[in-house]
């Protein structure tokens, strides 16, 4: 990982459409900050991302994925929606 970002973790279960649920976040984080994806797989029923966010960008990523996650669980019913964070 570069220095100066900070890596996440990002998994989407338990919905018909995870990987679009996924890639809704990363274009909507993408267009506050700049993000890198490191890996990306999945397929409609599950998917998950590491991506890369500027330091000064952590816990506005956080907030952003938990009001993003309570919107998608809120239509999606079962949905899951996990963030994982680290720094090395």
């Amino acid at each position: 990982m570069k220095q100066g970002r900070f890596g996440i973790r990002l998994r989407v279960s338990g919905t018909r459409s995870a990987q679009e649920v996924l890639d809704g976040f990363i274009c909507q984080a993408g267009s506050r900050t700049e993000i890198e994806v490191a890996s990306h797989s999945g397929d409609e029923q599950q998917a998950e991302a590491v991506i890369t966010v500027p330091w000064a960008y952590k816990e506005q990523a956080r907030i952003d994925w938990n009001i993003y996650s309570a919107e998608v669980e809120e239509h999606e019913t079962g949905a899951r929606l996990e963030l994982e964070s680290w720094m090395e």
